[in-house]
């Protein structure tokens, strides 16, 4: 709700994310080597998001919604 978003892999792995506005526009790129992160999109303006997570064999995405 506030921009910080936690993510919570299966597995350790490199994950690479790109977080998205509704529009397509590209807002964030992060690496995770971890099972564990934390994407900080307080700085984003209040509204919907799309969070794509790609891995070495698939690809997830997920909403996201930023409320202040």
């Amino acid at each position: 709700i506030t921009g910080i978003f936690q993510i919570t892999g299966s597995e350790i792995r490199n994950l690479k994310i790109e977080v998205y506005t509704t529009l397509g526009d590209l807002v964030l790129t992060q690496s995770l080597h971890s099972k564990y992160g934390t994407l900080d999109l307080s700085n984003e303006k209040n509204g919907n998001y799309l969070c794509k997570i790609f891995s070495s064999t698939s690809q997830t995405t997920k909403k996201l919604s930023i409320i202040k």
